[in-house]
C-alpha cells in the first residue's frame, strides 16, 4: 500500500513536472495582460473562430487565405480546421480570460488550450502505461515522455493550433493500443482505444498515420499469438475499429452537413471510413477463425474493388493523391517542420534525431530487439510494439512534424527494452546487479532527454513560416505572415 502511494505521488509530481515544462518562458506570449501569438496556424484559427460563432455565416467556412500558396486553385483547403478543437478553445475561453484582460475574444483559451491537454496526455500516458509495465517502469517512461522535445512543441502555451488535441487522441490510442496487445485490457480499453483514434482522425486527418501503424501492428500481433488468444485479440481489435468508425463518421456528418458521400484526404470523410471498414472487415474475418494473412487478403481485395469497378471512386481517388502530392511539394519545400528528420537538402544529417529524441535513439534498435527475445512479455505486444515503433520512427524520417507521434513511443521502447535487458543482467548478477543497473539506465535516460534540450517559446513554433501578428494586433482580424530562416 506504501509502495503504491509513492508511486501514485511520483507520476502525480511527474504530471506537474510535464505542465510546467509547458509553461517554460510563457511571457514571451503572455506580456502586460494581452497575448501575442507567433504560430501561424493559431492566428487563423482565431480570425475563423470569429466567422464560426456568426450566425449568419453556414458551416464549414472556408478561409480564402487557408490552403497552399503553390497552388492557387487549392485554396480553401480546410486541413485541421475543424470543429473539436474550436469547442475546446470556446469553452476554455471564459476560464482563462480573467488572467489576461487585455486579450481579445477566443485568445486566453487558445493560448491555454495547448498546455492543458498536453497534461491531461501526461496523465493519460502514465494510466495506460501502468496498465503493461510495472510501476517504476511507467514512472520512468512517463517522464521521458514529460522531457520528449516534440511533445513540448506541440502542448507548449501559446499553441493554439489543432496539434495538441491531436496528440492527445493519438496517446489514448497508441498507448490503448498497446495495453490490449498485453492482454491488460478488455472491451471498454478497446472502446476507449477506438474513441481515442476516431476523435484523432474527426481533429487532424494527420492522425491517418496512426491507425496504419496500429493496423499493420495489429495484424503483425495476430499472426504471431497462438489460435486462443488470436481469437480473442481479433474481437479486441474488431472493439476498437468499431468504436473509431462511429466516432469518425458522427465527425464526417457534422464537418459536411447535408453532404451525401465524402471523399476528401484532408478532412474526416469517407476517405477515412473506407480504410476503418476495410480494416474492420479484416479483424471480423480474423475473430471468426480464418487466417490472418487469408483475412488480409480478403479485406484488401473488397476495399479495393470499388475502385476497379467504378470510375468515379477511382476518379475521386486520383484526384486526392494528386492533392496531397501537389501540397507535399510545397510543404517540404517551403515549410521546414515538413523537412526530413536525417537529411537536410539531400545531405545526411543525423544530429537533428539526436537533438529530437536524445541520443539514445540509437539505442532504440538494441531495445527494440531486447523486447522482441523476451519472452516473458506477449508475442503480440512484441511484434505489435515493433511494427508501430518502427513505421512512426520511418514516417517521421520523412517528415519531421510527425515527430510527436513517435515521441509517445519511444519511451516505451526504450524503458521495456531496458528492463529486457535488466531482467537478463539480474539473471547473472543477482539482485544487487540488478539494481545497480537500474539506477544507471534510469540515470542514462533521464539525463540524455534533459540534455536534448527544452524548446523555448522562440522555437516552439515547428514551420518556417511565422505569423507576425495576431488577430489583437491587426485590424479587422487581418493576419500578415513573414518568413524566417
Amino acid at each position: 500500500m506504501r509502495r503504491r502511494s509513492l508511486l501514485l505521488i511520483g507520476l502525480a509530481l511527474v504530471v506537474g513536472l510535464a505542465l510546467w515544462m509547458k509553461l517554460v518562458g510563457m511571457e514571451a506570449t503572455a506580456r502586460g495582460g494581452a497575448l501575442r501569438f507567433d504560430d501561424p496556424d493559431t492566428v487563423r484559427r482565431l480570425v475563423r473562430l470569429r466567422h464560426l460563432v456568426d450566425p449568419a455565416t453556414p458551416y464549414p467556412y472556408r478561409d480564402p487565405a487557408d490552403g497552399w500558396r503553390a497552388d492557387p486553385e487549392r485554396r480553401g483547403t480546410v486541413l485541421h480546421w475543424t470543429l473539436p478543437m474550436d469547442g475546446v478553445i470556446l469553452a476554455l475561453d471564459p476560464l482563462f480570460a480573467p488572467l489576461h484582460p487585455a486579450a481579445r475574444r477566443f485568445e486566453a483559451g487558445a493560448a491555454w488550450s495547448a498546455p492543458l491537454l498536453g497534461t491531461l496526455a501526461a496523465a493519460a500516458f502514465s494510466a495506460l502505461a501502468l496498465r503493461w509495465l510495472d510501476g517504476a517502469a511507467a514512472l520512468l517512461a512517463t517522464l521521458l515522455y514529460a522531457l520528449s522535445y516534440d511533445v513540448i512543441v506541440v502542448t507548449g502555451f501559446g499553441d493554439g493550433n489543432h496539434a495538441s488535441l491531436e496528440h492527445l487522441s493519438a496517446v489514448g490510442a497508441l498507448m490503448g493500443f498497446l495495453a490490449l496487445l498485453s492482454g491488460r485490457g478488455g472491451r471498454g480499453l478497446a472502446v476507449l482505444t477506438g474513441t481515442a483514434l476516431g476523435l484523432g482522425l474527426w481533429v487532424s486527418t494527420e492522425t491517418t498515420v496512426v491507425f496504419h501503424a496500429m493496423a499493420l501492428g495489429a495484424f503483425a500481433s495476430l499472426v504471431v499469438s497462438p489460435a486462443p488468444r488470436r481469437l480473442e485479440l481479433a474481437r479486441a481489435h474488431a472493439a476498437w475499429a468499431v468504436a473509431a468508425l462511429v466516432v469518425a463518421a458522427i465527425g464526417d456528418r457534422i464537418e459536411h452537413p447535408g453532404a451525401g458521400m465524402t471523399f476528401e484526404w484532408d478532412t474526416v470523410s469517407g476517405f477515412q471510413l473506407h480504410q476503418l471498414l476495410v480494416f474492420l472487415l479484416f479483424t471480423i474475418l480474423a475473430a471468426r477463425g480464418r487466417p490472418a494473412s487469408l483475412a488480409a487478403a480478403v479485406a484488401l481485395v473488397a476495399g479495393l474493388l470499388p475502385f476497379a469497378l467504378l470510375r468515379a471512386y477511382r476518379a475521386a481517388l486520383g484526384a486526392q493523391f494528386a492533392l496531397v502530392a501537389a501540397v507535399n511539394r510545397w510543404t517540404q519545400s517551403e515549410v521546414s517542420e515538413y523537412g526530413r528528420l536525417l537529411s537536410i537538402e539531400g545531405f545526411f544529417v543525423p544530429n537533428q534525431a539526436w537533438e529530437r529524441f536524445s541520443w539514445l535513439v540509437v539505442a532504440s534498435p538494441v531495445c527494440l530487439l531486447a523486447v522482441g527475445l523476451d519472452g516473458r512479455r506477449p508475442a503480440a505486444l512484441r511484434a505489435g510494439l515493433a511494427v508501430v515503433a518502427i513505421g512512426l520512427f520511418g514516417l517521421t524520417c520523412y517528415e519531421m512534424k510527425l515527430g510527436h507521434l513517435f515521441a509517445i513511443v519511444h519511451p516505451v521502447v526504450l524503458v521495456a527494452g531496458g528492463a529486457s535487458l535488466i531482467g537478463g543482467i539480474g539473471a547473472r548478477l543477482g539482485e544487487p546487479g540488478r539494481r545497480l543497473a537500474s539506477g544507471l539506465v534510469a540515470a542514462t535516460a533521464v539525463g540524455a532527454f534533459r540534455s536534448a534540450g527544452i524548446p523555448l517559446p522562440a522555437s516552439r513554433s515547428r514551420g518556417r513560416w511565422r505569423a507576425a501578428a495576431s488577430p489583437a494586433a491587426t485590424p479587422a482580424g487581418k493576419t500578415t505572415v513573414r518568413t524566417t530562416s
